[in-house]
């Protein structure tokens, strides 16, 4: 294996690694988000008169902003449960973003570092 094929590989370890540690040190942020939604998604079951699983369907194609069609609301109290869905959705959205860059610039600090400590070691040979 190649130099430039470790240095990716071992980027992207660092990237997974990192990124899963900041992103169970935001559960309680994006993890609320995702319960009101579940939650959500349950009085939207009541309120539509549809299964639960349709209902968490309908939530995810929601809160992903995907919107297929197949399933709409027919209740004021329904579209506006979507409508909130659509909003939380785009904030968790938005967290994970945040998360994966914020993980992707500690991984290029990271990674910088190590450049740096093997570049010092080859220049004391």
């Amino acid at each position: 294996m190649g130099a430039i094929m470790k240095a990716q590989l071992m980027f992207t370890k660092n990237f997974i690694y990192i990124f899963a540690r900041i992103l169970v040190k935001t559960t309680p942020i994006w993890g609320v988000v995702f319960l009101i939604i579940f939650g959500l998604a349950w009085a939207f079951a009541r309120i539509e008169e549809i299964s639960f699983l349709e209902s968490l369907y309908f939530s995810g194609i929601t809160a992903l902003t995907i919107g297929y069609g197949d399933i709409i609301p027919l209740t004021k109290a329904g579209k506006a449960i979507a409508l909130f869905m659509g909003i939380l959705g785009v904030l968790n959205t938005g967290i994970i973003v945040a998360v994966a860059l914020q993980a992707m610039r500690v991984t290029y600090d990271v990674v910088i570092e190590e450049a740096k400590g093997c570049l010092e070691q080859l220049k004391k040979k």
